[in-house]
């Protein structure tokens, strides 16, 4: 795990020059911020899972994602009976898109059903059904999108209790694709330039204008809290949110920070890394289409991750642990003594 703190500790300390070149209160509080939701994220998500806390904390979100999954379909329901039209959800503090993305993920940790969360067939079937559907209904494009990215990764790995690969999200992403390029399609095609994808076009237009202003460093974390550059709005892409924020050099540490992620997550026994590639990439590619830098989202992706590295740890270490095999590119200091239940492979 080291490599991965070492990559968050990389992208705040690329964030330092524009903390130094722009002055102002928003900036600093929220490289303060963007340290917890990195760092802090991964460390107590290794708590988590060094603690043998992982199975509760994971299950108590995917119960949370299920609640608002349930009262989105009934909202939705509501308003389809009492006006007969199908509109995207809204719920009290929760934008579409934020259900979406809470669900999206959600989805994935419950496919990926590691054997540590301890899934059984009825709850895991009836739980993607559920999240589907609320995803379904929120009707958020980059949510559909970014959930199947991150089934299709973790189609790539062969199960461990049936030794196949799941083919299943193969054949289900084909019309979820169509149905979410269609609903832009034809907002593209639409006279109304104000829906949200001509807003997008304009935003990424704006930002890139805002960028070039100070192309290799940023104009300051959180700067669409000023008033500097007229009407603020926070990008809706993370690579043109950080560009802007902390500029080229920022830019590189951030997609360092996912890129060793996504590689040492992969690395890692597919009992354990294998949930946490997934989400990690599933908050990659949903940020394409949507703001990056919001507290819950921006923390859950390293939180998971930390959890795959705790509780690799913990299992490794339990002396009442089943046959575990770990998988590391370097041999892994072991203790002296019997250990008849526990075998290490290093290639």
């Amino acid at each position: 795990m080291q490599s991965l703190l070492w990559a968050g500790i990389a992208y705040c300390a690329a964030a330092i020059p524009t903390l130094i070149l722009n002055v102002y209160a928003e900036n600093a509080i929220e490289w303060a911020h963007e340290l917890v939701l990195v760092l802090g994220s991964m460390i107590v998500g290794f708590a988590i899972g060094r603690t043998g806390r992982a199975e509760f904390a994971v299950g108590s979100y995917v119960a949370g994602c299920l609640l608002i999954a349930f009262w989105a379909i009934g909202s939705f329901v509501f308003t389809l009976a009492t006006t007969g039209q199908l509109v995207e959800v809204y719920l009290p503090s929760l934008h579409k898109n934020t259900i979406g993305g809470m669900l999206g993920a959600a989805i994935v940790i419950v496919y990926a059903r590691p054997p540590w969360l301890r899934l059984n067939p009825l709850p895991y079937w009836t739980s993607l059904a559920v999240l589907s559907s609320g995803v379904a209904v929120s009707q958020s494009r980059q949510a559909m999108i970014a959930a199947i990215a991150g089934l299709m990764l973790i189609s790539l790995r062969r199960r461990s209790e049936t030794g196949r690969r799941p083919t299943l999200i193969w054949i289900v992403a084909v019309p979820v694709l169509i149905f979410a390029f269609s609903m832009l399609a034809s907002q593209l095609e639409s006279d109304n330039r104000f829906n949200s994808a001509y807003q997008r076009l304009t935003w990424y237009q704006d930002s890139v204008d805002i960028w070039q202003t100070s192309p290799l460093f940023g104009v300051g974390l959180r700067w669409w809290y000023t008033s500097r550059f007229g009407d603020g709005f926070q990008p809706p892409n993370a690579e043109l949110e950080v560009l802007t924020s902390v500029g080229v050099v920022g830019l590189i540490a951030f997609l360092g920070l996912f890129g060793i992620g996504l590689v040492v997550l992969w690395r890692l026994d597919p009992v354990y890394g294998t949930v946490g590639a997934a989400v990690v990439l599933t908050r990659l590619v949903q940020a394409q289409f949507d703001l990056y830098w919001v507290a819950g989202q921006a923390s859950l992706l390293w939180i998971i991750a930390g959890i795959s590295f705790g509780t690799l740890i913990r299992d490794r270490d339990s002396p009442h642990s089943d046959s575990i095999t770990i998988t590391t590119n370097r041999p892994l200091p072991i203790a002296s003594g019997p250990c008849p239940r526990r075998s290490v492979e290093t290639p």
